[in-house]
């Protein structure tokens, strides 16, 4: 009985090499042509990928020459070529307001657009900023500011308001404080 289940064994696997052989013939030039693919495909990325690294030390290297006391238009050009998002860091590292306009790359535009409020100090900028739906960052620290403002104001009606609104316990803590102890408004 068992060399009978053994040459049937067998037999299936012949018929099993016979199957997958005319398979390969049939499909020859297309697992061919596959592999080539596949092959081509691995050594494209690999290559975009050393690419990709040198182009990000090459911006790397800007901005460090940049930040360490260049002060080349010329390096800003190659950085901004480089790598646009490192340019806007740079320009947000500055401390000119009109370099922070210039800033483009999506989050780092709402921290600039939350500088500019900050650098005007008005109410009307920073409720600009805090009611504009595009921004979604640093939205407690404009609402301490504002509460600051609307206290010298007098306006301890809207600071409360303000307050309410606050999520950041930390930011919650010191603004207590300040509604708190309170600022004497200047409109005596």
């Amino acid at each position: 009985m068992e060399i009978k289940e053994q040459f049937k064994q067998d037999e299936e696997l012949i018929v099993k090499i016979f199957k997958l052989e005319r398979f390969f013939r049939k499909h020859k030039w297309k697992l061919i042509i596959l592999s080539v693919l596949v092959v081509g495909g691995g050594i494209g990325y690999w290559i975009y990928s050393l690419w990709e690294a040198h182009r990000i030390e090459v911006a790397n290297q800007l901005l460090y020459r940049l930040t360490h006391g260049e002060k080349n238009p010329q390096l800003m050009q190659e950085l901004k070529k480089e790598d646009k998002s490192l340019y806007d860091l740079y320009l947000l590292s500055s401390t000119d307001p009109k370099g922070w306009k210039k800033v483009t790359t999506s989050p780092l535009d709402q921290i600039a657009q939350y500088k500019l409020a900050v650098e005007k100090g008005t109410i009307q900028s920073l409720e600009h900023y805090l009611y504009n739906p595009q921004t979604h960052f640093l939205k407690d620290n404009v609402r301490f500011l504002l509460i600051y403002l609307y206290l010298k104001k007098g306006e301890r009606k809207r600071a409360l308001t303000l307050y309410k609104e606050i999520t950041n316990p930390d930011i919650k803590g010191s603004a207590k404080l300040l509604l708190h102890y309170g600022i004497v408004s200047n409109s005596n």
